[in-house]
């Protein structure tokens, strides 16, 4: 296999200005290993995808083309195939509202294909 390209995916980025300065460590630590480019692989980004309900037919519809769905809005965590279509929403680093922990994505790409998709949860800060 070639090289690997990997990206690592934050659903917060409409906090407030200065607040990304409010980010784990952890979180930081993970930003010194992403690359921009993703070799290959069509990937859709966006914000909302509709309710839960027929999530998976309306990404079909919306992008039929991508490989990847990366996607926000309910900060809840989704890292599932349907077909040859991956859904994927990192959940939030922030504010996980009701899921059980915070948390961001790491995707990893190489010769067009996704050979690593992770939703990984973030350890509680120490006092």
């Amino acid at each position: 296999m070639g090289s690997v390209v990997r990206a690592l995916v934050l659903a917060d980025t409409h906090v407030s200005e200065g607040s990304t300065r409010q980010l784990p460590d952890q979180v930081w630590a993970a930003m010194s290993d992403v690359d921009v480019v993703l070799a290959d692989v069509p990937i859709a980004l966006v914000h909302e995808t509709g309710t839960t309900a027929g999530r998976e037919r309306r990404m079909q519809k919306w992008f039929p083309d991508a490989r990847v769905v990366i996607f926000g809005h309910s900060h809840m965590p989704c890292n599932r195939w349907v077909d040859r279509q991956l859904l994927f929403n990192p959940g939030s680093s922030t504010w996980k509202r009701t899921a059980p922990s915070h948390t961001y994505g790491v995707l990893e790409f190489a010769a067009g294909e996704v050979v690593l998709h992770e939703i990984v949860a973030i350890a509680q800060r120490t006092a």
